[in-house]
Parts: C-alpha cells; sequence; structure tokens
C-alpha cells in the first residue's frame, strides 16, 4: 500500500492519487473519515472524487471545525467529539508525523451501523491517558470497542474481502496498518475487566445470599430456576446441594431438564465432590435412557480417574446400577489396563464388583485371562487374602460360571485352612461354599472336619462352619454334626460349648440337625449341665436346647 506520509499528494498525476484514494477510503467505504496532516490541512482535498457526496465533500473540507455547520445539531454525539482544531492540544499531532484517522460530525454512511464507544476503549485503550471521558457514535469499526468480537472489524461488516484485498495480515489490525497508526501502549480491554471482575463479583454476592438463606432456613421460596447461573456452587455447598436433591425430585419434567442440562458441564467436578456426586448419582437414578447416557459419555474419559476417587467411584458405581450391560462393559474398557490395580483399591473395588455383576458373561473370560496373565505379582489366593480384591474374588465366585468359575475355584482348592481363619479370606470360603459346586462344597467339608475343634473355635473360621450349616444340605448338615460323636465329650464338644465362638457353631447345629441327631446333641449337653452352668456361654446352649423341644 502507497505510504500517505511521503506522497505529495500536490504534485502526483490523477492515476497515483486514485490509487492513493482507493488504498486510503477505498471509494466510499470511509467517506467519513477524514484524514489529516501536521497541518490540519485536509489530505484528500484534491483528490476527493465523485464517490464522495457533494454535502460530505463541503463538510469534510469547509465546515469541519465550524460550531455553526448544520450537521453538528443532528449529531447526538457532536457536542463531546474534539474539533479539528483541538487535535494538536491531545498531542495527536505529534505522535511521529503519523496521521490520525478520527471520526468527525456525524455523516450518514449506509456501510456501517453506529457504534457506542468512550475514550477508554479508542484504538485498543490509547487514548485512556488523555485525560477525557466522553461517549460518542462512530461509524469506523475499527475505532469501536474491541470487544464484543461483533465490534471489530469482519467480513460480515464489509460485505467483501477488503482486508485481504489490501494483504493484511489480519482483520483486526487492517485499519491499523491502512493508516500507519499502531499504539505502543498495552491493550485495554475495558468489557474484559468489566466482565471478570464487576460481573463476577455481582454473581457472587448474589450467590451468597441464597445460599446464606438456605443456612438460616429461609429458602422456602426459592427454586430450582433462582439458582441456575449458581448451580455449580449450589451444587458444591452443602446446604446447596441438598437443596438441589429435594427440589429436583419434586420438580416438573421442564424443570429437571433446565437442571440437568445446567449440570452437564461441572458433571467431572461434581463427580469428585463430597457433596456434588450426590446430585450426580440421583441424576443417573432418575435421567431417562438418553440423559444417562449423556453422563456417561462425559464420564467416560476419566474412567480410572473416578474409579479410584473416593466420590467418583460412588457415582461410577450409581451408574452401573442404574445402567445395563453394555454401560458396564464400557466402564470395564475405561479400567481394563489397571484391572489388578483397580480391584486391590480402596474406592476401585467397588467398582468392579458392580461390574463383574453387571457385564455379559462374554467379559468373565477376558477377566480371567488378566489375572492369569498377572498370576506371578497377583496369585488368586494372594487376593483372596487380600482386604479389598477378596471382594472381587467373591463376586467373581458369584457370578463366573462353568471353565472360568473353576479356574477361581481350582487355584483356591489347596488353600481352603488358610482361608477359613483369614480375617479377609474367610468371606471367599463362604462364597465359595454358597455358590460353589458339589465337589467343591465337598472339599471345603472336609476340611472343616478334619480340624473341627480350631476352627469352631476360631473368631473366623467359626463363621465358615456357620454358612456351612446354614447353607448345606441336610446330608451336609449331618456330616458336620456326627463329628462331635466321633470325639470324647471333654475332647470336643465340651471346649467348643465353653468357647466364646465355638458356643455358637453348637447353637447352630441343635438348629440344623435332622431331629435324630439333634435328640442325641441335648442328650450329651445337658447332663453336664452343672459343671457347664460356670461358663456364661453355656447358658445360650442351654436356652438352644430347651426351645429344641
Amino acid at each position: 500500500m502507497m505510504n500517505p506520509q511521503k506522497m505529495d499528494h500536490n504534485n502526483c498525476d490523477g492515476d497515483e492519487m486514485k490509487t492513493f484514494t482507493e488504498a486510503v477510503v477505498d471509494t466510499r467505504t470511509f467517506s467519513s473519515c477524514p484524514i489529516y496532516d501536521n497541518g490540519n490541512n485536509f489530505l484528500l482535498k484534491e483528490g476527493l472524487d465523485d464517490n464522495f457526496k457533494d454535502d460530505e465533500k463541503k463538510c469534510l473540507i469547509n465546515g469541519i471545525g465550524d460550531k455553526d455547520n448544520h450537521i453538528e445539531r443532528d449529531n447526538p454525539g457532536y457536542m463531546n467529539q474534539p474539533q479539528k482544531d483541538d487535535l494538536g492540544m491531545f498531542g495527536v499531532n505529534n505522535l511521529c508525523g503519523q496521521y490520525f484517522p478520527y471520526p468527525m460530525p456525524w455523516i450518514y454512511n449506509p456501510f456501517f451501523n453506529p457504534y457506542l464507544m468512550n475514550s477508554a476503549a479508542m484504538m485498543g485503550g490509547c487514548m485512556a491517558e488523555f485525560g477525557l471521558n466522553y461517549n460518542m457514535e462512530t461509524f469506523l469499526p475499527g475505532m469501536a470497542p474491541r470487544t464484543p468480537s461483533q465490534h471489530q472489524i469482519n467480513n460480515t461488516l464489509f460485505g467483501n474481502n477488503f482486508y485481504d484485498q489490501k494483504n493484511f495480515p489480519d482483520v483486526n489490525s487492517s485499519l491499523l496498518d491502512m493508516f500507519s497508526l499502531r499504539s505502543q501502549m498495552p491493550t485495554i480491554d475495558i468489557n474484559k475487566n468489566l466482565s471478570t471482575m464487576d460481573i463476577s463479583k455481582s454473581q457472587e454476592r448474589i450467590c451468597t445470599k441464597l445460599l446464606t438463606q438456605l443456612k438460616e432456613g429461609k429458602g422456602n421460596e426459592l427454586n430450582l430456576d433462582d439458582i441456575k447461573d449458581h448451580i455449580e456452587t449450589f451444587a458444591t455447598d452443602q446446604y446447596g446441594s441438598r437443596f438441589i436433591q429435594s427440589k429436583y425430585e419434586v420438580a416438573g419434567k421442564d424443570e429437571k431438564n433446565a437442571v440437568f442440562i445446567s449440570l452437564l458441564p461441572y458433571v467431572h467436578k461434581l463427580s469428585q465432590d463430597v457433596f456434588g456426586n450426590y446430585i450426580i448419582q440421583n441424576l443417573f437414578s432418575s435421567g431417562n435412557e438418553f440423559q444417562k447416557s449423556q453422563l456417561l459419555d462425559i464420564l467416560s474419559e476419566n474412567i480410572l480417574e473416578l474409579t479410584l476417587n473416593q466420590y467418583g467411584c460412588r457415582v461410577l458405581q450409581k451408574a452401573l446400577e442404574a445402567g445395563d450391560a453394555d454401560d458396564a462393559s464400557l466402564i470395564y474398557n475405561g479400567i481394563k489396563k489397571d484391572f489388578l490395580r483397580c480391584m486391590t483399591d480402596l474406592h476401585g473395588n467397588h467398582v468392579v464388583q458392580k461390574i463383574i455383576y453387571k457385564i455379559s458373561s462374554e467379559y468373565h473370560e477376558e477377566i480371567v485371562n488378566t489375572l492369569e496373565e498377572a498370576s506371578n505379582f497377583y496369585p488368586i489366593i494372594s487376593l483372596a487374602l487380600h482386604q479389598y480384591a477378596c471382594r472381587v474374588i467373591q463376586m467373581m465366585i458369584e457370578k463366573f460360571n462353568g471353565s472360568n468359575k473353576d479356574y477361581i475355584m481350582d487355584k483356591l482348592q489347596r488353600h481352603w485352612k488358610s482361608l477359613f481363619i483369614h480375617e479377609f479370606g474367610n468371606y471367599v470360603a463362604q462364597k465359595a461354599f454358597i455358590y460353589g459346586t458339589s465337589v467343591d462344597q465337598q472339599y471345603i467339608l472336609i476340611s472343616i472336619r478334619d480340624d473341627m475343634l480350631r476352627f469352631s473355635r476360631n473368631k473366623y473360621a467359626s463363621n465358615v462352619i456357620e454358612v456351612c450349616l446354614e447353607n448345606g444340605n441336610p446330608d451336609q448338615v449331618d456330616f458336620l454334626v456326627r463329628k462331635v460323636f466321633e470325639e470324647a465329650f471333654y475332647k470336643l464338644l465340651y471346649p467348643m460349648i465353653e468357647d466364646q465362638y465355638g458356643n455358637y457353631v453348637i447353637q447352630k447345629m441343635i438348629d440344623k440337625a435332622n431331629p435324630s441327631l439333634r435328640k442325641k446333641l441335648i442328650t450329651l449337653i445337658k447332663p453336664m449341665q452343672n459343671q457347664l452352668m460356670k461358663h456364661s456361654f453355656y447358658k445360650n446352649v442351654l436356652l438352644k436346647c430347651s426351645n429344641a423341644h
């Protein structure tokens, strides 16, 4: 583009002037934007062509600083605009000899609608230090506030590719490049400052006021619509979370949909929040299939993180409870690379249990293969004795079938006695008896009978014996009860009766034995009443004997 500073417009020929005029004015586009040299003379006086209206020429050349010009009376902001002769007082004429484009009296221009602007926003804030405080209207988009975006130069405003034709580097700087005027001062975005400071503080005050009402028990008149702009803050507050949950339960369909949409941007954050997670759980419980699918889509990118999180794991459990096998497979795929890690995690094991309970059986083999591949580091018996993984093993025993269950049971078969007396393993043994095959059950019963006294007086193993008596068939129950008759009274039955754990096993035998064995057992116990009365636990056994008749 030709530089207007170095062009002698009085000596140039018609073609040069035409080129200059097109470069700076671009026909009618900037007909209302006069340009002055350092002598306050209108630079394009002799270069004006027929694209300018006669009244514009007269105004621009002769009447720009004339207070009697009738156009000033039609311009609402005219009195606040600096006049031609006043420009020097601002030091504009000393800006390194650069030309300063400035909109003067209001002239009709069909290319632009007027925009309200103020001194602080002009030229990206470069006039903020002039000490002015005025508002006015301008037809020049580049002079308008630089935010929001619709105030900036774009093809919609120009109706063409003006800045592309002139090879300007970008749309926002096109006017400044055209006039060779570049601000050396930092941009002051007043609108942005107002948005992030004043508006946010105002919203914060409103939110605080509403929460205070709830905490003071004065929020009965509030509804979900009142807090929609503060939904995130309310959801992470103890009282706010309860308010949302209670109102959501009784809300209508449209109101629920509105709340659901307003919560979507915060689903991941709220899922890991001490109060917010309850709201997301409610969305899974009461949402329709499409809404639950939306929630899972949002959470699917962070399944592992949520699985290992104290609150996120609860959300996933609720999602699994409310979902189907496909939902379970989606969550499984999010953790399968860290399956063992999740199994042995305080929070993750709960999610894995729900997955195994809900997922399609076609995935069972894949899970077993994962366990087998990790068996050198995590053998099945180690997982069965693990505080958290033992729960997952129990669920596998319950839900797996065929060869997949056989794999688990075979790995445990040689370790029943160790499992009986273990604080976590005993639960695995209990599940194994309840859901195992008859062969599996027989191995467990034989292991118990081999050391009945020891196991009956053990805190954990005694529970296993009671479960076997409770869930076994008549033959299996008889198999255990007959053991007490095979040993001398003082070697087995008496020590069991006087023990804090063993006496419960005897009571369960009396309950579950067939009539013949029950009578025989009571006959052995009652004659020893005088000797046994000194033991507090015997009273319970005696009471059970009395109730059995």
